[in-house]
């Protein structure tokens, strides 16, 4: 009974302390956590402004431009063949018309070809991009045509004149830059 009365208050002290140092540590390594999340979030935010500057940069393209206010599709497209090349994030890019009707594909296949003509005005990224006729990144959304995988897609206005001219710009079209999920994962897996 004396060995109890004595180890009592040691036992309870011991036990206290544990509780106190396991709480400390269970902050400390939420917080990290918490920490860790900030910096994927801020890392994949950066990835994602950097695809929207380099859509910005090419709806300014001089030559791109002109097919588009000529309503040249087709050669508007050709000048974007090489995106997906140059940009190895970028699967496919294709131009809308103000519409959201598809007006052209690159790289082109036989089962994007048959999207051609077709209406994606109820999709996200456009309804995202004609709110206010801004650069816009989609939610994630399976592609309409084969292979359906999940992808994610930044929508560029397509302006008439000069970015100096101010708000009231008519629209062209759209841009729009289609990434896979599967790249966007390898950005995370990037992040230890």
């Amino acid at each position: 009974a004396i060995l109890i009365i004595f180890l009592s208050p040691i036992a309870i002290t011991s036990y206290l302390e544990y509780q106190a140092a396991e709480k400390q540590l269970t902050e400390l390594v939420l917080t990290q956590k918490k920490d860790l999340a900030r910096f994927a979030s801020v890392t994949l935010e950066e990835k994602f402004d950097r695809i929207v500057e380099v859509g910005v940069s090419l709806v300014t393209r001089v030559q791109f431009k002109k097919q588009i206010e000529a309503g040249n599709w087709d050669e508007a497209v050709k000048i974007m063949e090489s995106v997906p090349v140059d940009f190895p994030y970028v699967d496919t890019v294709a131009l809308f018309d103000p519409e959201g009707v598809v007006m052209a594909i690159t790289p082109l296949n036989p089962s994007i070809r048959e999207a051609i003509g077709k209406s994606f005005a109820y999709r996200d990224y456009y309804i995202g991009v004609s709110k206010n006729w801004e650069p816009y990144v989609s939610e994630v959304f399976k592609r309409a045509v084969e292979p359906a995988y999940n992808v994610i897609s930044v929508a560029i206005p397509i302006k008439a004149g000069s970015v100096f001219q101010g708000v009231d710009q008519k629209i062209l079209g759209i841009l729009l830059l289609t990434i896979k999920l599967d790249t966007i994962l390898d950005w995370t897996r990037e992040i230890e």
